[in-house]
């Protein structure tokens, strides 16, 4: 992706060298400060309310579209037995398991209050494995006292979390 210029009330989201900040939300452009002399771009960003030099920034929907694989307008077109064609999907989403999925949901919830909401991502991905490990074995050792299982696989999501954004 190029450097581009930005227009107020565009979608835009940072970038660090080659790495993109996924956690980050959308900023909406306010203001573009465009030096005559030729200097470096500054762009105004609404929500988190700072300046940001206009090369750390790009258009929202281009960063999505390389973020997630496999997801967006471009994918191979596939039709069904019937003729009904859609975009081809490299996930299989209807087979993680509901319950599952709402149980780490909790434990999530339960996090967020007595941490913060991505508290998570200022861990490293050893801290996360060890306590996955650590619910693990209380877990077989038989104890009850919370949901082991489902805390080992919220650090299983975060430690992969944190590996993905690259620590």
């Amino acid at each position: 992706m190029e450097h581009t210029t930005f227009e107020p009330g565009e979608k835009v989201v940072r970038k660090d060298g080659n790495r993109f900040f996924r956690g980050d939300k959308v900023q909406t452009v306010g203001r573009v400060s465009r030096p005559e002399d030729g200097g470096r771009a500054i762009v105004w960003l609404e929500e988190s309310k700072v300046w940001h030099y206009a090369e750390e920034l790009f258009k929202a929907n281009e960063v999505i579209k390389s973020i997630i694989d496999g997801v967006s307008p471009d994918q191979p077109v596939v039709y069904n037995e019937k003729g009904g064609g859609q975009s081809k999907s490299p996930y299989r989403m209807d087979l993680v398991d509901p319950k599952s999925i709402l149980e780490i949901a909790s434990v999530l919830k339960e996090g967020a209050e007595k941490y913060g909401d991505d508290n998570w991502k200022l861990i490293s991905t050893q801290d996360h494995l060890n306590h996955l490990l650590v619910h693990v074995y209380a877990h077989l050792a038989g104890d009850e006292s919370d949901k082991h299982l489902a805390h080992a696989a919220c650090r299983a999501i975060f430690a992969l979390g944190v590996e993905l954004e690259g620590e």
